[in-house]
């Protein structure tokens, strides 16, 4: 797991995460990367959902407080490296993966975030998931 410590810096409505993730296996793991209010919380969230159960694709998910909303991508879940753009605007979250517009969510965080990367294992074994670079900034 990777946060920063509950710093909520980065606007709900104008924050940019640029990224370099990939995940090690393609069954039983699960890699989230984006913006989020906590870390534990399931609220207020937006992030790039690889995982073994997200129907063979990369997925965007967004919270808005306790609504998800999960928008697929044409990208196939694989264990090569991807650079994803989370991009929060003020009534859209836009993903790109690899320079291409990917995914568009009107789901959209309502408080102040913080950026986490986190690998979670669903029950079948060690769980594997790396990130190479990660930049956030406010717009």
């Amino acid at each position: 797991r990777l946060s920063f410590g509950g710093t909520l810096q980065f606007a709900p409505f104008g924050s940019v995460m640029i990224s370099t993730i990939k995940i090690g296996q393609t069954t039983s793991s699960r890699v989230r990367c984006g913006f989020g209010e906590s870390f534990t919380a399931n609220r207020n969230t937006a992030y790039v959902n690889l995982a073994s159960d997200a129907g063979g694709y990369v997925g965007l998910n967004t919270i808005q407080h306790t609504t998800l909303a999960q928008t697929a991508t044409d990208v196939a879940h694989s264990t090569n490296w991807i650079n994803i753009k989370l991009e929060l605007k003020p009534t859209t979250t836009d993903l790109s993966i690899n320079s291409i517009l990917k995914a568009t969510s009107s789901g959209t965080p309502l408080l102040k975030l913080e950026p986490n990367f986190y690998v979670l294992d669903m029950g079948f074994g060690a769980a594997v998931g790396q990130i190479r670079y990660m930049e956030c900034y406010n717009t």
